[in-house]
């Protein structure tokens, strides 16, 4: 599915919850991540955004 079709999911934070919740997102034909707002941006947010979750 192209990206225009697709539902936009944000997520606010990226720790234990965030990550939860953000990762079903990754997997699902019909959404894209449109991106993680964290206040420390480390490995692991690099990581969900290039679309590895582990």
């Amino acid at each position: 599915m192209q990206a225009a079709g697709r539902i936009k999911v944000g997520s606010v934070a990226y720790g234990v919850i965030g990550r939860r919740s953000a990762e079903p997102v990754l997997v699902q034909p019909n959404m894209v991540l449109a991106g993680v707002a964290d206040v420390a941006a480390d490995w692991r947010v690099t990581r969900v955004v290039k679309g590895r979750t582990r």
